[in-house]
């Protein structure tokens, strides 16, 4: 059985993964922060307290933090990006590396919050964040022709207790839905194949802020596994009968922070636990369990801050060199051959990234409205699946790929007390 006849039915699978994740910054899948603060200050809000929508996604105790001055606030803001992701073969006589058509090819219309303190004791959240994007790599057989679109948008909303004076309790519940289109070609009739799938995907989150000092805070967050589940979205036999695929795009995670104000200073770190190596589908891919550290720093004079920041993670994708295509590997209770794994995480160029430096500013325009932005550009990052095909006596025969990736985001966002 020829390579590309073994792939055809998994290509739209690796390029509905080719999309915007990339372009958000991110640790494995998860954005390292929704709001222009926390992206500016390296990801950190475990915490630190930048906005109500940030709060809910980081830590929603925060919402009672005394850095929510205003008792109503509504925050809007929009990301812009630039991206560089490219793929290539390992095999064969073109080994150039290859750039999407459109390699960002996304929309973004960013997020909205509305944060509202219903008492002392009680403050009340809900935001909205959302974009979506595509890839096209033409009819190019060396990466199996790949197109993909794709739209996710996050609705959470929640709200915070004061238990004492100095400790507060908080929950968000997430509601995300995904809309797929992917596309390969089937070069023995050079018609284009297609998967089309939608879901919803739930979630919730629990934190606890603790205020030692007037100046120096503690903040836990857990967070659950986000899986969806595309129904009728690929026939993997193939038998004629189209299958579900499951897919956790947020795993467990436990995160612990800090955050100390000295004179105009404002120093914050977070610490994460992702818990990749139990999500559906990331672990057929042999993904690992991610350990983050971010680091974030402010200084304000008088109505304006500047931020800076770094995030750092261990890298939850693992190189693979030399494996025997024809081994069988479970998938989601398929048995497909190691070498179709080898190509979606080769070829998807998912969970690369794991440094970032970050670069922000604050700006207070009047007593009821504040301006902020937050830059992020990611370090390149590179990974490389190779093997080769092991059939009865036939001879060998090599197949692999590699992909590599950075990007810069700015984004802008203006919060407002209505």
């Amino acid at each position: 059985m020829k390579l590309r006849e073994l792939l055809k039915y998994l290509a739209p699978i690796i390029t509905a993964l080719s999309i915007t994740p990339e372009l958000m910054a991110t640790n494995g899948l998860k954005p390292i922060g929704v709001s222009a603060g926390s992206r500016a200050l390296g990801g950190t809000g475990i915490a630190n307290f930048t906005n109500g929508y940030d709060a809910l996604y980081k830590n929603p105790a925060l919402l009672s933090s005394p850095l929510n001055k205003w008792d109503r606030s509504l925050t809007g803001a929009m990301i812009l990006a630039t991206f560089d992701g490219k793929a290539r073969p390992t095999y064969g006589n073109d080994q150039s590396y290859r750039s999407p058509e459109s390699p960002s090819e996304g929309f973004f219309p960013g997020a909205l919050g509305l944060t509202l303190k219903y008492d002392e004791d009680i403050s009340l959240a809900a935001g909205f964040y959302g974009g979506g994007g595509g890839a096209d790599f033409g009819d190019d057989e060396g990466v199996l022709g790949a197109k993909s679109s794709t739209q996710a948008f996050s609705l959470v909303q929640g709200g915070s207790y004061k238990v004492s004076d100095k400790t507060a309790i908080g929950a968000a519940i997430h509601a995300s839905a995904v809309q797929t289109e992917a596309s390969s070609l089937n070069f023995s009739t050079k018609e284009r194949e297609y998967t089309k799938g939608k879901a919803i995907i739930p979630g919730f989150a629990f934190g606890v802020a603790h205020y030692m000092r007037d100046d120096l805070v503690l903040g836990f967050n857990y967070a659950s596994a986000q899986t969806a589940r595309l129904k009728e979205a690929r026939d993997f036999e193939p038998d004629g009968k189209l299958d579900n695929v499951e897919f956790t795009a947020i795993p467990t995670e436990l995160a612990l922070g800090i955050s100390w104000v000295t004179g105009r200073f404002t120093l914050t770190s977070d610490v994460k636990y992702l818990q990749w190596s139990k999500a559906r589908f990331l672990k057929t891919l042999g993904w690992k369990d991610q350990q983050v550290a971010a680091l974030g720093v402010q200084f304000k004079e008088g109505k304006h801050a500047l931020r800076i920041g770094y995030n750092a993670a261990t890298s939850p994708v693992s190189n693979v060199e030399g494996e025997s295509g024809y081994d069988l590997v479970n998938f989601q209770g398929h048995d497909v051959y190691s070498l179709v794994v080898s190509a979606i995480s080769g070829l998807s160029g998912i969970g690369l990234t794991t440094e970032h430096y970050t670069l922000g500013t604050a700006h207070q325009l009047s007593d009821t409205l504040t301006l902020a932005t937050g830059l992020v550009h990611f370090k390149e990052a590179t990974s490389s699946r190779t093997g080769e095909q092991k059939f009865r006596a036939r001879a060998p025969k090599p197949y692999g790929w590699r992909y590599k990736l950075s990007a810069t985001t700015l984004n802008l966002e203006l919060s407002a007390a209505i």
